[in-house]
């Protein structure tokens, strides 16, 4: 009987310990921020090469990662350039980090940007995402100054479709901070069909005499909040 009993004791013990051990393992890997830098994509980061394939690369490991948390990382020392691209959920991992240390730039005139059927709607889109948050004190640099120059006589259709800078769309549970936009050819920044946005300490600006560059342009969304940022833009 006496060893009956220990045997069982021993039993329960065993499978106590073991479903700890399982609990902890899941617990860890569940709360593990798992980061995805863009450099180890392929990225260069020097200014003239195009490093949109490592960035959307880079963009799908980290939407797709199974977690509680990834983050997408662009370093800081770096410039990296960027044709027009789209950030797409929805996304497995409840928290997902863009943060952003390093200077992003777009292409500096007009024909060199890549547009699907040569109409550049935006040069950055986050769309379809729960839980996106924005970091960082990196800069998103839409290089709009040739867009701005353009002779609208003679490029009327170019004039008419400058696109906009960074466009968050379809999403919830935003969080946007510390960044800087800067020279977007359009609006800065287009928050479009979202709930629960927060946006704060922000630099966003533009030239005093650029055309239609709205710092912050809000249409079809709910609880939106915008505070602590500084906006000079010429519209």
């Amino acid at each position: 009987m006496t060893n009956s009993v220990m045997f069982f004791t021993f039993l329960l013990s065993l499978t106590l310990f073991h479903t700890f051990q399982f609990a902890h393992s899941r617990s860890t890997l569940y709360n593990e921020n798992k980061i995805f830098n863009v450099l180890d994509y392929g990225a260069i980061g020097d200014g003239f090469s195009d490093d949109s394939k490592a960035f959307k690369d880079a963009w799908e490991d980290t939407c797709n990662y199974i977690g509680s948390q990834s983050t997408m990382e662009i370093p800081e020392g770096y410039t990296f350039l960027l044709q027009p691209i789209e950030f797409h959920g929805p996304c497995k991992s409840k928290k997902i980090i863009l943060s952003i240390s390093g200077y992003v730039i777009a292409p500096g005139s007009p024909d060199e940007w890549e547009c699907k059927k040569n109409h550049c709607h935006q040069w950055i889109e986050f769309a379809h995402i729960n839980g996106l948050h924005i970091d960082g004190r990196g800069t998103l640099d839409g290089q709009g100054t040739k867009w701005w120059s353009l002779n609208c006589k003679k490029y009327k259709k170019a004039c008419l479709k400058r696109p906009r800078g960074v466009v968050i769309s379809h999403s919830s549970n935003v969080h946007i901070s510390n960044i800087m936009v800067k020279d977007s050819p359009n609006f800065q920044m287009s928050l479009e069909d979202s709930k629960w946005v927060s946006v704060k300490q922000l630099t966003i600006t533009a030239d005093g005499d650029s055309p239609n560059t709205d710092g912050i342009h809000i249409q079809r969304s709910q609880n939106v909040i915008v505070h602590n940022s500084n906006i000079r833009t010429g519209d």
